[in-house]
């Protein structure tokens, strides 16, 4: 969505907009990070912090987005973006090394516990170059407000070099995205969605969380026999990351803190709103959502895909993200001053953690090299919300698909068991097309 200008172009205010907003006043309000995350690991010879400060600021200069600052006024709710002027880009590169028994997801969960902007006033996004031992790799941290997932995947596509990369643009392309209204039907979908009997249930006492991550890789072949296992019907890659993770948590018992009850998990399900032709050129928050019921209760494999197929194809009917979408912009970008934090608060308020999110994003087909060392690995972690336990990303760079896991820390022992049982799911629903 476009933030609607309130001075000339350049510097000044925008309004913020809702979605925006309400990812600012969770942080602000309740000091919880809204930060998302993206790991490039680099093979090659060493790279140094002025080659990278070197990269970022001739590939990113001319990126709009990167230049607001998120801005209140006076304490009252009224959230804005601050466009600060060209000359004043800055380029927040900083350094980190592993210590002894550190590995590369603890370095990635120190981020995801970071609130950017890291001084008031200042970029709400930083690059950190990591060394561990002879081997480096590159963490960019950026505030969910400011970017989401596939806006990460482009700013890296900016970086790098070689097949996979992005040209770089003016800075006019990442800010003329609209969200498309939602229809009535789509509106009713998604009230039923989000009804209260829906959203209180299966939920999981926890504290308040610290973050820890891991992830594990397979072969994205396999997921494409993987979507033949109901050769009947047009799976999607989300279809088998959702279901792959549905029996990966009844394998995997106490894996959300408690065992999974007879209704199954529920699972916040974040939705695109990029026009499909323009995802690239497309830099923001632009996710909707929607909850789907996890079949976890299902013994098969190849029939939880087919109840996960159906409910998310009926949600794609619907147009239950897009009418999600038109309630958020009516409740926050109509109401009085205030009301994001006031929903902020509501929602941080509560002991409980709603289950569990889900989301696939498509990073990039071609390899990419930066500055001129190959990038061997290519991820993407988003944040821990209020109410969630635990979030996972299934990406996709060259030819391989990769499950990240944001978590609690209390569920950190389950983490590598839940992990092999994903990866044993999926080659379940491949070996079950043949």
């Amino acid at each position: 969505m476009t933030p609607r200008r309130t001075s000339p172009p350049g510097t000044g205010t925008l309004r913020m907009p809702a979605e925006d907003a309400l990812l600012a006043a969770t942080q602000e309000r309740q000091g919880t990070p809204t930060t998302v995350a993206a790991l490039l690991r680099l093979t090659g010879a060493p790279l140094s912090p002025g080659e990278l400060t070197a990269r970022v600021s001739e590939a990113w200069a001319g990126v709009a987005r990167l230049r607001l600052r998120a801005a209140t006024d006076g304490g009252h709710g009224r959230y804005r973006w601050r466009a600060v002027g060209p000359d004043r880009f800055p380029v927040p590169v900083s350094e980190r090394w592993l210590r002894p028994g550190e590995e590369l997801d603890d370095a990635v969960a120190e981020q995801l516990d970071r609130c950017l902007p890291a001084e008031p006033g200042g970029p709400p996004w930083e690059v950190v170059l990591v060394h561990d031992g002879a081997r480096q790799a590159v963490v960019l941290g950026a505030h969910h407000a400011l970017l989401d997932a596939q806006s990460l995947a482009v700013l890296v596509r900016l970086l790098g070099e070689g097949p996979g990369a992005l040209t770089a643009f003016d800075g006019g392309p990442d800010v003329t995205h609209r969200r498309p209204p939602g229809s009535w039907r789509g509106l009713a979908a998604a009230l039923r969605c989000w009804a209260p009997s829906a959203c209180l249930r299966d939920r999981v006492p926890l504290p308040a969380p610290r973050r820890v991550t891991a992830r594990v890789t397979v072969a994205r072949s396999t997921v494409t026999a993987a979507r033949r296992a109901l050769p009947e019907r047009p799976v999607t890659v989300n279809d088998v990351a959702l279901a792959a993770f549905a029996g990966a948590l009844r394998a995997v018992p106490g894996a959300l803190g408690g065992r999974p009850g007879p209704s199954g998990v529920r699972c916040l399900v974040p939705v695109s709103s990029r026009p499909a032709l323009a995802a690239e050129h497309c830099l923001g928050n632009l996710v909707s959502a929607v909850r789907l019921r996890l079949p976890v209760e299902a013994e098969d494999p190849v029939e939880r895909l087919r109840l996960t197929h159906r409910a998310m194809s009926g949600h794609k009917r619907r147009g239950t993200a897009a009418g999600a979408a038109r309630i958020t912009r009516f409740a926050c970008g109509r109401g009085p001053a205030g009301v994001h934090a006031y929903v902020a608060l509501t929602v941080a308020r509560a002991r409980v953690a709603g289950g569990t999110s889900c989301s696939n994003v498509l990073l990039c087909d071609a390899p990419l090299t930066l500055c001129g060392r190959p990038v061997a690995e290519f991820t993407v972690f988003s944040c821990l919300l209020p109410r969630i336990a635990m979030l996972t990303m299934f990406t996709t760079y060259g030819e391989s698909h990769t499950l990240t896991v944001t978590a609690h820390h209390l569920l950190r022992p389950r983490l590598p068991a839940l992990c092999a049982a994903f990866a044993r799911e999926v080659d379940a629903l491949a070996a079950a097309c043949r």
